[in-house]
């Protein structure tokens, strides 16, 4: 039931359908204080006659009519520039926009009331005055407020710069709460995989996923009380985020030889797997959305490496917060693993982020830099396990540069972020080895050391 009411709670349809059904509950409960009450009671300034309340609704009908139409056919507009211009990807993030749908469902539900409103004011004959106009009269001036200011934040939604910032701030935002929320939680802790490998050799039943999708939720709570209360261990195979096929493997469970369909079906509870990615759960969704972007603007029809190096340098930004949060996470009851939240391989991460950006980017040196500085940010905040991934996977970036055809200004920049990298992975001798050959040698070194510093710091 849980997750029924998580998969409800983030359609698109859910929060037009709650103003609706409450402004039209508003304009139930208003009818019935017009029958039944005495409105003398109230203030003349609220009260209103039939001939007035019939012109005012059918002006507040037709006129919300008309904005609801432009804020749809803006909404479309928008929706055409995002799948264009930025991703595919993208079109979730402004339709799940709480702003965008709070807005469109006041719309509907101020019509809602005036469509309810007209409608037994037609059907009762015997009221003589009238409080429900008077409120209407209230929504529709935050109507026509609201559509003023959906058109100034819909202009502010289709400018790409503007959209990146919000886009790192939300997940910036994610991975605190999470890291927080780990901190605080003495039962949860980070390991290397070196240190989890024996634990998964041992027998294991696998449970499937029973039909395809995106997962969007594991309820690790309940996991780590199922796997505490049957002295088990719980593995997770797949990442939230991540599409799985039916009948794919998505859990691991040691320390149990059989289960019980119960059991089954009580584990299978405990994730969510549905057509779309979890905006709210997903912390790389965010990074992957700036890179598909940053491709995008590469192409040859949009052609705006600017758009592109600002994406490459906010997904190394984001790739830096999120290090801590890309090794294994691990339950812990009484000094026993319970529960492991298993992560892909860093250098896996790196490659799904950076490859296709070298194919289609290496040709522009602003690319190269920006990557190999979106490197450098990684690399600050790396485990010592991972500072070997970044190193390695930094000499496959650029080991398809011809360095030493290269111009003294282009090669002196890329090999004093190089130098950055090998640095403060613990590579320096690694770097003299490769890369002690060009233009460098015989420019001033002082140079390199002095935009390395730069980078360092």
């Amino acid at each position: 039931m849980k997750n029924f009411w998580i998969k409800q709670s983030r359609q698109v349809y859910f929060i037009p359908s709650f103003f609706t059904f409450s402004f039209a509950l508003l304009a139930f409960i208003l009818i019935w204080i017009e029958e039944s009450l005495d409105l003398s009671t109230f203030p003349d300034f609220f009260l209103t006659n039939a001939s007035f309340a019939k012109d005012f609704y059918t002006l507040m009908i037709g006129s919300l009519l008309t904005i609801v139409t432009i804020t749809f056919s803006t909404m479309m507009v928008v929706l055409t520039i995002y799948g264009a211009q930025f991703s595919p990807r993208t079109l979730q993030d402004f339709l799940s926009k709480k702003v965008t749908l709070r807005i469109l469902g006041y719309f509907l539900g101020t019509l809602m009331y005036a469509i309810l409103g007209y409608f037994f004011l037609m059907n009762n004959q015997n009221t003589i005055s009238f409080i429900s106009p008077a409120i209407g009269i209230g929504l529709f001036v935050g109507s026509i407020l609201l559509f003023a200011y959906f058109i100034h934040y819909v202009s502010k939604s289709v400018q790409i710069n503007l959209y990146i910032q919000t886009l790192v701030k939300e997940t910036v935002e994610k991975i605190e709460t999470r890291e927080k929320e780990i901190a605080e939680n003495p039962e949860v802790t980070y390991k290397t995989k070196e240190e989890l490998e024996d634990l998964f050799k041992k027998d294991h039943i696998d449970l499937k996923a029973d039909h395809s999708g995106y997962i969007q939720h594991y309820s690790q709570n309940k996991m780590f009380q199922f796997a505490k209360d049957n002295q088990c261990l719980i593995r997770t195979v797949k990442g939230v985020g991540e599409h799985v096929f039916e009948e794919e493997t998505v859990l691991e469970l040691y320390g149990q030889k059989t289960l019980t369909e119960d059991e089954r079906k009580a584990i299978h509870e405990m994730m969510l797997i549905d057509d779309e990615i979890n905006l709210y759960k997903d912390l790389g969704a965010g990074s992957r959305k700036l890179v598909e972007i940053a491709l995008r603007a590469l192409s040859p029809g949009i052609n705006d490496p600017a758009t592109a190096t600002f994406c490459i340098e906010q997904t190394g930004y984001l790739l830096e917060k999120i290090t801590n949060l890309l090794q294994p996470i691990v339950y812990i009851e009484k000094e026993e693993i319970r529960l492991v939240s298993q992560k892909e391989h860093f250098t896996r991460i790196l490659y799904d982020h950076f490859s296709q950006l070298k194919v289609y980017g290496f040709n522009d040196m602003s690319i190269v830099r920006s990557t190999l500085s979106a490197m450098i940010r990684i690399a600050k905040k790396t485990t010592y396990i991972q500072q070997d991934e970044v190193w390695n996977f930094t000499e496959y970036l650029v080991s398809d540069l011809e360095m030493k055809k290269m111009h003294q200004y282009d090669y002196e920049y890329i090999i004093s972020k190089l130098y950055a990298v090998a640095r403060l992975t613990g590579h320096l001798e690694d770097f003299k080895k490769s890369y002690s050959y060009g233009p460098l040698k015989q420019s001033d070194s002082k140079n390199k050391d002095k935009d390395a510093e730069d980078d360092l710091e």
